[in-house]
């Protein structure tokens, strides 16, 4: 699946950006730099688990949706501290910070449309047993 992908290179990415300490002084590793890999990695297990559940099972459905609400969330605590990085910190350049920035706004974007995309599908499924 294509947001898992690009969320496994946006955690990525966030790790060798907050490991470089010509960006992130190591005071700054025990607070934005590890929130923002902790961000990054819950964001790559919730897409991963949203993906193990299924749409069928209305347990597992609503799990699943719970998974995709819990990633969105944390692309846009990532994304709100890649901004706080560019502020307050002087080794984040423009452009390295716009390159971020869409990345994380990408797998933000992948994760909503997969989100209406479920919920749109599992009407149909409702509308289509409640016909049988």
């Amino acid at each position: 699946m294509q947001v898992i992908s690009d969320a496994k290179e946006l955690e990525k990415h966030t790790y060798i950006k907050t490991r470089n300490p010509n960006i992130f002084p190591k005071k700054e590793r025990l607070g934005l730099a590890q929130r923002m890999m902790n961000e990054a990695s819950d964001l790559v297990a919730d897409l991963m688990e949203a993906n193990d559940l299924l749409l069928t099972d209305p347990q597992e459905r609503e799990l699943r949706y719970r998974a995709q609400r819990s990633a969105l969330r944390n692309c846009r605590k990532l994304i709100r501290h890649i901004e706080l990085a560019h502020e307050i910190l002087s080794g984040l350049g423009d452009d390295a910070f716009a390159h971020w920035s869409r990345m994380a706004a990408g797998v933000k974007n992948q994760t909503a449309k997969w989100y209406k995309s479920d919920k749109e599908r599992a009407a149909k499924m409702d509308a289509q047993a409640r016909h049988q």
